[in-house]
């Protein structure tokens, strides 16, 4: 018989909660790091990062399009 736990509508959720705390911590650390190379991003930018990082379970592409936006290059966790 087939395992279901990892099937199970809790554990996904659970995954989905977890991913969009990395993607958010990653978008805050990325716009403190910008902040403190004096760059100022826009509010919109911020609310669309914050939006992606609730839907998007890989967001190092976004962060680097985010740093080639304003000309900087991304931190090595980023790379």
């Amino acid at each position: 018989m087939h395992d279901m736990k990892d099937d199970e509508p809790g554990i996904a959720l659970a995954r989905l909660h977890k991913t969009r705390e990395r993607n958010k911590r990653a978008v805050d650390h990325a716009l403190a790091h910008l902040e403190r190379e004096g760059v100022k991003v826009p509010e919109a930018t911020i609310a669309a990062l914050y939006e992606d990082a609730l839907w998007f379970a890989n967001m190092p592409e976004i962060i680097r399009a985010l740093y080639q936006q304003f000309g900087k290059q991304p931190p090595p966790c980023f790379s």
